[in-house]
């Protein structure tokens, strides 16, 4: 009976940790679009996405994201409520960060306007952000490749 204790102080303080760890990387992240073709439409080359991002936890993401082109602008993340009663609400895939989260965003501006785009987002240990962009076949699709920003360069 200890034993079984032992190991559930042991989880309870592990997932704590991490959660912890989590909720630290909260704050401002910015980046720019991955600019080859076949990874770009919709967006031009050039474009810079901006993440603040509120709170991180391990399975909640809270904040706004928006663009240097206007397409999202401090566009609120929505969560999939129900993704977290399904396996793919705790997705991976090869080079992926350590956490993935998906999310929609309302499209703030331009043809797109309104539109709910799904957003993926992936944490790496190191504090690099990757956000992918989707929205329906042939509209828009883009990778961008975050880093966090400290508020001297962000001024």
């Amino acid at each position: 009976m200890r034993s079984l204790a032992f190991i559930w102080f042991v989880g309870a303080m592990l997932t704590t940790s991490a959660c912890e760890k989590l909720t630290e990387r909260s704050g401002s992240y910015r980046g720019d679009l991955v600019a080859h073709d076949e990874l770009r439409l919709g967006f031009e080359v050039g474009t810079t996405l901006s993440l603040e991002a509120r709170f991180f936890d391990a399975h909640l993401l809270e904040g706004t994201v928006s663009t240097s082109d206007g397409t999202f602008a401090r566009a609120e993340l929505r969560r999939i409520v129900k993704l977290s009663n399904d396996k793919l609400g705790s997705f991976t895939f090869d080079g992926a960060g350590f956490t993935n989260y998906l999310y929609t965003a309302v499209v703030s501006n331009g043809p797109f306007a309104q539109r709910e785009a799904l957003l993926v987002i992936s944490l790496y240990r190191d504090e690099r952000v990757e956000v992918r962009v989707l929205l329906g076949a042939g509209s828009l699709f883009g990778v961008f490749k975050l880093v966090r920003v400290d508020e001297t360069t962000a001024r």
